[in-house]
């Protein structure tokens, strides 16, 4: 557990760091910590429902470049802090514009174009890579 002023910071790299179970850890135990009554605005938000929304929605917004669906158990419960499908339905309808559907055990997310580019195959014309195995080939023997 990290005390005094590093705990904010560390909850503030693990949400940047999209290590979001591990930031609600690291948040609750700042919050929940008898010792750190100057964090008591943290433990307000923590508690705040809207605070929690407001989070909530940014990690949805992440979670939405990354994939175009996502397991409700073994993705999203975890990195909404949220322990059953039925409180991830009540928060899909306020955030309409990020989530589609959660069909299936999976959430399904808007088509953008982060979720939805293609791997760009590269080939280089001026490089025949036959003589660079060749190459290697004979160098190695």
């Amino acid at each position: 557990m990290y005390h005094g002023i590093t705990a904010p910071f560390r909850c503030a790299d693990l949400f940047s760091a999209c290590q979001f179970s591990d930031f609600w850890i690291a948040f609750e135990e700042l919050c929940s910590h008898p010792n750190l009554t100057a964090f008591s605005v943290a433990h307000a938000l923590v508690h705040g429902a809207k605070a929690q929304f407001q989070l909530r929605k940014s990690i949805l917004q992440v979670l939405s470049l990354t994939y175009k669906s996502a397991s409700v158990k073994d993705v999203v419960l975890a990195a909404l802090n949220l322990s059953k499908e039925t409180e991830l339905l009540q928060l899909v309808d306020p955030v309409k514009e990020i989530v589609d559907v959660v069909t299936d055990g999976k959430v399904i997310f808007h088509s953008r174009t982060e979720n939805t580019k293609k791997v760009k195959v590269f080939q280089e014309k001026s490089i025949d890579f036959g003589v660079i195995k060749g190459l290697l080939s004979s160098s190695g023997q």
